[in-house]
């Protein structure tokens, strides 16, 4: 199989042509060499991989040679074939059987690095297997698959100016099943990890191959809590159907059901002692049970409003837990005694936990903040700003340098716990994330999302240090345009940070709006037609900026200047199409490309226009990350800005036809020189 895949096996010219285009497709694999037995093999190599001896050199031989030749080939194949979701579970197939190499094995590699283009970019490949090398590769940057298969061909560019790519981050990312990801916990060993998913199961999965151990089902709905005891021999759920279920992680079988509350159990975990469970539920009370036997023991009443976290202190002494009441609170184990109210938030509080030294407290909440408060002194200690919409969930890492927070926002971000700075922010995510947590280790950060993943991030160096990229925005992108002249692109962050970037260079120019001279909700950012001035507007005011000397020229009262931006477009309607009239008499579109951005799915859709009677052929690129764009005057750069406050460009000049477009007049279809 592998001497006879190759890339663009139908040597086909056009680097985004759709599968569905292709005319009599079996008649062309047919002469391109692709026999039965060639189909059968692509189809089925790895089912007979399962069986075969991880110690055979030869065997081992043949897959290196496979991986490093013809990966990307057979992903193509698969594609043009009709079973690309075949190819995805082969694949998971292969991690199977590979889940006891080396991680730094150029085949471990390799399968890690495809496993993850093929998941996020499904959508492109499956439509077209072309996307592999022109759209999903130069994505894939940087990574040992893009350093061994990437060639000089027709292919995006793809730029981040903020030096930002998430690509690096993402480890391994898991579909478990159907239903939304609720809640995440990593065992004690740092080699496996528990969610609770919507379809009514808890699942047991192993971070190093991605596979699916166990799935613990008994629940009548979604469950959304899972904890391990601190010997990982016994699992707790809670969930929608008002019970707690308690699991042996080994075979599976469900030992106990804790009955009591009377509405959602929203929260459970063990005790670090092993002693206590203690749960919390929509009902607005906690309780506590016994471990070993699934007793209860009490029940602790004084929040008003749901609690939706119940989490030890190190010690087992303690408890906190957050509510909807805006509160955080304190309790003593042994009597079950009120220790302290922690207030600050000023929306629901979803998630608390304490430090592993025992000494802090991290809370998330609906107000879009992380806080960090002394539990001595019962005091705040810091704020943390940077999300923009409800915090779900909060996690110290183990050595309690580190905080994860994760939000509605879809993003994210690793904080320092000592002066409240943010290290990393984590994108990929195409829907709110619902859970995060650190493994033991602190290797991985895992996140449990809405959009029915897992994703497993890499979020430390190879010092074992963070890697550090914050965004040069401090939270998300609200607003993105290209300058006229096409020289220049402006960022406005919903905070009314506004970040200019050079659009041919792509680096960081300034920052010209600040804290003290910001416009918050931005509706407008527009450049005048000279590309000299740039100005952002709100409903309540308006700022000019001279682009010569980056100062404000110009403060007015409410006006709301009119904007080129695609982010003002309908995301869900296609774009609009300006004519002109051709010599021929005919209409015919006078716009090279124009884009927009499908936010549910974060995929960015490139229609090239071609004829007069409408037609359009569509470039598919699929940027999970992506939450406004805008598209140069010359059609042919694409920039796109993140619910993270990262920046990123697409060229898409080496996979357009020229030929095909006409220009407005007096204008060249060409782009400026880079």
């Amino acid at each position: 199989m592998t001497e006879s895949l190759r890339r663009n096996i139908l040597g086909r010219e056009n680097p985004v042509e759709m599968n569905s285009d292709i005319t009599d497709l079996p008649t062309l694999l047919a002469a391109a060499g692709v026999t039965e037995p060639i189909k059968y093999a692509s189809r089925h190599w790895a089912t007979h991989l399962q069986f075969a001896s991880t110690g055979s050199q030869k065997l081992n031989d043949a897959i290196k040679r496979f991986f490093e030749t013809a990966l990307l080939p057979w992903l193509e194949l698969m594609s043009l074939l009709g079973f690309y979701d075949e190819a995805l579970t082969a694949l998971k197939r292969a991690e199977t059987w590979m889940q006891n190499r080396d991680p730094s094995d150029v085949v471990a590699t390799l399968l890690r690095d495809i496993s993850r283009l093929a998941t996020i970019y499904r959508t492109p490949i499956y439509d077209s297997a072309a996307t592999i090398y022109s759209v999903a590769l130069p994505l894939a940057y940087p990574s040992r698959l893009y350093d061994i298969y990437q060639t000089e061909s027709p292919s995006i560019k793809v730029s981040f100016l903020d030096q930002a790519n998430s690509w690096e981050s993402v480890f391994r990312i898991v579909s478990p099943g159907a239903g939304e990801v609720n809640g995440v916990t990593a065992a004690h060993d740092s080699k496996h990890v528990v969610i609770g998913v919507d379809d009514y199961t808890a699942r047991l999965f192993a971070l190093g191959s991605g596979s699916c151990i166990t799935t613990y089902k008994g629940h009548s709905s979604f469950v959304i809590s899972v904890a391990l005891s601190p010997n990982n021999r016994l699992l707790a759920s809670g969930g929608y159907d008002r019970t707690i279920r308690i699991w042996d992680t080994k075979t599976g079988f469900m030992k106990s059901i804790l009955e009591g509350h009377t509405y959602i159990v929203y929260a459970v975990s063990f005790s670090p002692d092993s002693r206590y469970i203690v749960s919390g539920g929509a009902d607005k009370s906690i309780r506590l049970w016994d471990a070993k036997d699934g007793s209860h023991i009490d029940t602790i009443e004084g929040h008003t409003d749901y609690v939706r976290s119940t989490k030890f202190s190190p010690d087992s002494r303690m408890i906190v837990s957050a509510s909807d009441d805006n509160t955080i609170r304190l309790w003593d184990v042994a009597d079950r005694s009120l220790i302290a109210t922690l207030s600050g938030h000023t929306n629901y509080v979803v998630s608390a936990v304490f430090s592993p030294d025992g000494t802090l407290v991290v809370s998330g909440g609906f107000d879009n903040t992380v806080r960090i408060w002394d539990v001595e002194s019962h005091s705040l200690v810091h704020t943390l700003n940077g999300h923009n919409e409800y915090v779900y969930c909060v996690s110290f890492s183990s050595d309690g340098k580190y905080v994860a927070s994760s939000s509605d926002d879809t993003t994210i971000r690793v904080w320092d716990a000592l002066d409240g700075s943010i290290q990393r922010v984590l994108e990929g995510h195409t829907l709110p994330v619902r859970a995060v947590t650190f493994t033991p280790d602190n290797k991985y950060v895992v996140s449990g999302s809405a959009d029915a993943t897992m994703r497993v991030w890499d979020w430390l160096g190879k010092d074992g240090n963070p890697i550090k990229s914050p965004p040069f925005h401090s939270g998300r992108i609200a607003l993105i345009e290209f300058s006229p002249d096409g020289q220049v692109v402006a960022s406005a962050g919903s905070n009314g940070e506004v970040h200019l970037w050079d659009a041919i260079k792509m680096t960081h120019i300034t920052k010209v709006a600040g804290q003290s001279e910001s416009v918050d909700s931005p509706s407008s950012l527009a450049f005048s037609s000279d590309s000299k001035f740039v100005t952002l507007s709100s409903w309540e005011r308006s700022i000019k900026w001279d682009l010569s000397t980056y100062e404000v020229v110009k403060e007015v009262a409410p006006s709301t200047p009119k904007s080129a931006s695609a982010s003002h477009q309908d995301p869900l309607q296609d774009p609009p199409q300006e004519t002109v009239q051709h010599e021929t008499g005919q209409d015919v579109a006078a716009s090279t490309i124009q884009y927009r951005v499908g936010h549910e799915y974060r995929t960015v859709y490139a229609y090239r226009i071609r004829t007069s009677d409408g037609r359009t052929e569509k470039v598919i690129c699929q940027s999970p990350v992506a939450n406004v764009s805008a598209s140069s005057g010359y059609g042919y750069q694409l920039a796109l800005g993140t619910t993270g406050g990262h920046v990123m460009m697409l060229d898409f000049s080496s996979i357009i036809s020229f030929e095909s477009l006409f220009p407005p007049e007096g204008e060249s279809a060409e782009p400026p020189k880079q």
